[in-house]
């Protein structure tokens, strides 16, 4: 108990103690700091409740409000059950959490959490301190702190122990709650009672939340439907079952049942950080540490134990060559080593291998040191990284083509390139100290206002977005712009750097090429935007060649009005166009009442013939499908042909278009047409079969129908038939 007392008073949390007169009789160094106020203005046995509220009161905290007005509120919040938890934002911008108890004896205790960083959850800290800031929350948690919701399932995914905050602010279902109960259960009740976050099916929902919560990851953010946030973050235990933490980002409190559940489950709370955490007792001897810690952080893991002191590890570090560079005086650098960790109050980063690590240590008043290891080096890099990117700024910024500029918090520039100076006619040093709106409205202007704030608040960059803009006597273009925060070697978010390029040029191109794509097959407009020749030489190459047919259309178009006829063949041609696309075909030709398609074109592949095969067969089907829900339902005809053609480009140097021709075509063609003499659906090759099936293709429903003739050509050719299944009507 010594130990988690100790380690509770040296928590991220500021705590103070009221006795029932008001005076003040406990108070820890971080509610001062928190507080942001003196030590000589909370002192133990001297300072009262309302001496507090003066000096907030004078230094502007309240408004206008009395220091009486201010003791009486906190007072009546107290006792009001529903309003224990108050946040508040203090004159220097930051945002804190108060959270007051009354206790056994009619004296308060309060918690102080900063929640500034929670408040701008947006703002884009970066990985490593962010995982820092998860992981202290989860210890906090563990070891008593009650700020969030705490669950334990064990290795069989059933409810071993969860705290009040969970079950009145995080369960959807709170009277199912017993142990035993599986988390599926929770999840499916949940979904029945419509407790779905917002933006999620039911199923989808269910299915998603339980691959998450069986394969736990880093902590990720849900809305509720009440529009709260919540933090979900699940962490496997060694045994295999699964420690659950729910923190409300909207309101941030601290609960007592969590503290208390989590005092069972210490151990295993720690094992789920990804931190390492060791604690030296007062004679300097490891007396608690996480396995991250011996796996991940230690340089001597084979020697780490309960009793090994701080100064016989950096012993061995010493001895095996660990420290770089080597001490010229080795006993010197160990006395200075000890001394500073013993002090207690060390805060700095160890150089690794390609490693950066964050080490903070802290002594408690029993004399114990608590010990954490942060990994930082995806940090690190970044910071790096962006030193290296201002080096080279102003060398390549007046060489781009786009527009950039560097704006401060105020949306001021800093500079503009030559590029954009020209684009708005001024001199780059002329906008300096003015904004967008000044030279573009303030419709525009406004606008990249917004933009800038957007980055500020998040600490993110924009994505790239298309924005219209005329410039100084220019037609219109379109730019495509982007926003990165610039941030000081502090790390403070300053400045806002702006980058658009001008993709008027690109965006016509595209117009181009989708209206291009409606009158081409899609692989056809890919081949001819790559390459000046994109079909290559003429040649001879194997190839299956499908046609497809309505039977009887010309009887059937003479029956009907002529806006029924072409709705009815561009429902038609879509379905036919959009199977042969799904099984990677090119469509060579419409032919009035059906289609020509060929595979392997204009570059062959090792499925041509079985995906062939397999786009006559769901043509088919899906015809068949389709004719249950027509009224008049109508009948095609299919053929399909595997052998040497040739391909390449016909016409002049004004128009070309991309052809399949040989006798192979002729072929496919006299087999759509024996389909009608055999009443099948689809007649194909047994060429093309056999190939299709070489290729792994499924021929399941073909029939072997061995030689048959065809129309206007000498011999026969052996054939397999297919029948579409037509479904019941209406289905």
């Amino acid at each position: 108990m010594q130990l988690l007392d100790t380690t509770v008073r040296h928590l991220d949390q500021g705590i103070a103690v009221w006795d029932p007169s008001q005076v003040l009789r406990l108070c820890n160094a971080r509610f001062r700091e928190i507080l942001g106020v003196p030590s000589e203005v909370l002192r133990p046995g001297v300072t009262t409740l309302l001496d507090l509220a003066r000096h907030l009161v004078a230094r502007g905290d309240f408004g206008d409000r009395t220091p009486e007005q201010v003791v009486a509120t906190a007072i009546s919040r107290v006792r009001d059950d529903s309003r224990l938890l108050v946040e508040r934002r203090l004159p220097d911008g930051r945002w804190i959490e108060s959270n007051r108890r009354v206790l056994p004896d009619g004296g308060i205790i309060i918690a102080l959490t900063d929640i500034s960083r929670l408040k701008a959850v947006e703002s884009g800290l970066v990985a490593a301190r962010d995982e820092a800031t998860r992981a202290r929350q989860q210890l906090t948690e563990a070891i008593q702190v009650v700020s969030e919701g705490f669950v334990l399932w064990d290795a069989q995914d059933r409810l071993v122990t969860f705290n009040s905050r969970y079950r009145d602010e995080y369960s959807f279902a709170p009277d199912l709650l017993r142990e035993g109960v599986s988390f599926e259960e929770i999840l499916r009740a949940s979904a029945a009672r419509g407790l779905v976050p917002v933006g999620y099916g039911a199923e989808e929902w269910i299915q998603e939340r339980l691959w998450n919560h069986r394969n736990p990851r880093d902590p990720y953010l849900v809305q509720r439907r009440d529009g709260r946030w919540v933090q979900i973050a699940d962490y496997r235990t060694r045994e295999g079952g699964i420690v659950g933490i729910r923190t409300d980002v909207t309101r941030l409190r601290r609960s007592e049942e969590a503290a208390r559940q989590a005092q069972a489950r210490l151990v295993e709370a720690l094992e789920a950080i990804p931190q390492g955490f060791v604690i030296y007792d007062p004679e300097d001897r490891i007396a608690v540490f996480n396995n991250a810690y011996r796996r991940d952080f230690t340089l001597c893991p084979d020697i780490i134990r309960p009793g090994l002191s701080f100064e016989e590890l950096s012993r061995a570090v010493l001895a095996r060559g660990l420290v770089q560079p080597a001490p010229a005086d080795p006993e010197a650098w160990l006395r200075e080593h000890v001394a500073a960790h013993r002090r207690g109050d060390r805060k700095f980063v160890a150089r690794r291998p390609n490693r950066w690590i964050a080490v903070e240590e802290a002594k408690t008043a029993s004399g114990h040191i608590v010990v954490i290891h942060t990994e930082i080096t995806d940090l690190k890099r970044r910071e790096r990284d962006l030193k290296r990117s201002r080096r080279m700024l102003q060398g390549v910024i007046d060489a781009v083509p786009a527009i950039i500029n560097v704006k401060d918090r105020d949306s001021r520039y800093v500079l503009i390139n030559r590029f954009q100076g020209e684009v708005w006619g001024v001199e780059p040093e002329d906008a300096v100290g003015r904004t967008s709106a000044d030279f573009t409205g303030a419709e525009y202007g406004g606008k990249s206002r917004e933009m800038d704030q957007a980055v500020l608040r998040s600490g993110q960059p924009l994505p790239w977005a298309e924005r219209e803009f005329r410039g100084k006597g220019t037609p219109p273009r379109t730019w495509l712009t982007a926003k990165m925060p610039l941030r000081d070697d502090d790390g403070r978010l300053d400045h806002i750097v702006s980058v658009a390029l001008d993709i008027t040029r690109l965006k016509t191109t595209e117009r181009a090429r989708a209206n291009l794509a409606r009158y081409v097959a899609p692989n056809l407009v890919e081949e001819l935007a790559k390459a000046d020749e994109p079909f290559g030489a003429p040649r001879s190459q194997r190839v299956g060649v499908m046609f497809v047919d309505m039977v009887g259309f010309t009887r059937m178009a003479a029956a009907r009005e002529p806006v029924e006829v072409f709705a009815l063949l561009r429902d038609y041609h879509a379905r036919l166009a959009r199977t042969v696309f799904e099984h990677g075909g090119t469509l060579d030709k419409f032919t009035g009442d059906g289609i020509m398609a060929t595979f392997g074109t204009p570059h062959p592949g090792p499925r041509d013939a079985a995906n062939a095969i397999a786009c006559a067969r769901a043509i088919a089907d899906d015809i068949a499908a389709w004719n249950a829900e027509r009224a008049q339902p109508i009948r095609v005809g299919i053929g399909v042909h595997w052998g040497d053609a040739l391909i390449g480009t016909i016409g002049d140097a004004r128009r070309l278009e991309f052809a399949v021709v040989g006798d192979t075509v002729n072929i496919a063609s006299r087999l759509e047409s024996l389909s009608r003499d055999l009443g099948v659906t689809i007649t194909a090759s047994a060429a093309a079969v056999e190939a299709a099936i070489a290729a792994g293709a499924d021929s399941a429903g073909f029939v072997a129908r061995g030689p048959q003739a065809l129309r206007g050509r000498a011999g026969a050719i052996d054939v397999w038939t297919y029948v579409a299944a037509s479904p019941p009507r209406g289905t």
